[in-house]
């Protein structure tokens, strides 16, 4: 263990862990709020509104985003190897391009229902593009992901 971790101790363990459940912690925080005014709960949600449309796009992504910095912020609180710095590193990298990837093909296919649901009379093509238009973006971010 030594070979990967210089000197460490629970002591020195405890600032990234506090770091890290105080970001998920805000992240959870966050999005309950944010999901609280774009959904408000005394209301029938309306599929077809732009409201419903930006919170089923944004759902859960504060959470990941707070998590991605908390981790960030930890890395550069504990005393590791250069070795697991890079790891880390990569690890945190490829975490921002899950994100955003998902993000990307959330509004993607959110934008593609909203707009098909308006103008296309077939629903069950309307479905298959957008599940095409989905399959794409994630085969797009993976690919980024795999080189990066």
């Amino acid at each position: 263990m030594e070979k990967y971790f210089s000197a460490a101790s629970i002591e020195s363990w405890t600032l990234p862990v506090l770091i890290l459940i105080c970001c998920i912690v805000i992240g959870i925080i966050i999005d309950r709020q944010l999901q609280r005014k774009l959904r408000p709960q005394n209301e029938q949600p309306d599929p077809e509104s732009l409201a419903h449309i930006a919170a089923k796009t944004l759902r859960f992504m504060p959470i990941l985003w707070s998590l991605i910095l908390g981790i960030y912020w930890a890395i550069h609180t504990i005393d590791i190897t250069p070795y697991v710095q890079e790891l880390l590193s990569l690890f945190l990298k490829s975490l921002v391009l899950l994100s955003t990837t998902i993000t990307v093909a959330r509004i993607i296919v959110n934008a593609a229902h909203y707009y098909l649901r308006r103008n296309a009379e077939n629903l069950s093509s309307s479905s298959l593009l957008a599940h095409l238009l989905e399959f794409i973006v994630y085969s797009c971010g993976l690919m980024i992901i795999l080189q990066a």
